[in-house]
C-alpha cells in the first residue's frame, strides 16, 4: 500500500509516523519531494494523510489522485473539505472527538465564568485597587484562609 503524507511534519511526530507506517506500506512525504516528483507520487497514492487539502493539493494535481481509496482528514471536522474534489469512490474519514476535552473544559470554563459573573466582577476588582494581582488587595485585619 502506497501511503503519501501530504503535510509537512516536526521531527517528532514524523518519527511516530515512520515508526508505525514505515514497515507496513510505502510511506512518502510529500512536502520531501522535488516537485517534479509529486506527480509520480500522487499517481501511485492509494491513502492520503492530509492536514489543509486546498493547500497541500494542487488544482492540478487532483486527476492524479485515481488510485486514492482513503483520505484520513487530521482535523475534527470535514465541513472544510471540498468534497467535489474528492477521488470518486474514496472513503473520507476526519478526526471527530481529536479536541473533545479541551473543548469541554474551555465550555465549562465559559458556562462558570457566566454563571459567576467573572467578567464584570473582574472589572470591579480592578477598579477598586487589585490592578496589580487583579483582585482587591485583603484587609490586614482578615485572616486569610489556609492551604
Amino acid at each position: 500500500m502506497n501511503v503519501v503524507v501530504t503535510f509537512d511534519r516536526d521531527p517528532e511526530e514524523r518519527a511516530v509516523l515512520e515508526a508505525e507506517l514505515a514497515n507496513r506500506c510505502r510511506l512518502t512525504f510529500l512536502p520531501d519531494l522535488p516537485r517534479s516528483a509529486r506527480a509520480t507520487s500522487l499517481s501511485e497514492a492509494e491513502v492520503l494523510l492530509v492536514w489543509r487539502w486546498r493547500a497541500e493539493i494542487e488544482p492540478h494535481e487532483l486527476p492524479l489522485l485515481k488510485h486514492v481509496r482513503f483520505v484520513q482528514l487530521l482535523w475534527a471536522g470535514v465541513d472544510q473539505m471540498p468534497f467535489d474534489q474528492l477521488p470518486p469512490g474514496a472513503v473520507l474519514s476526519g478526526n471527530v472527538g481529536a479536541y473533545a476535552g479541551p473543548i469541554a473544559e474551555h465550555a465549562m470554563g465559559m458556562a462558570l465564568a457566566l454563571a459567576k459573573s467573572l467578567e464584570p466582577a473582574t472589572k470591579l476588582q480592578m477598579q477598586e485597587g487589585g490592578a496589580e494581582a487583579g483582585v482587591p488587595p485583603v484587609p490586614q485585619d482578615e485572616p486569610r484562609p489556609k492551604l
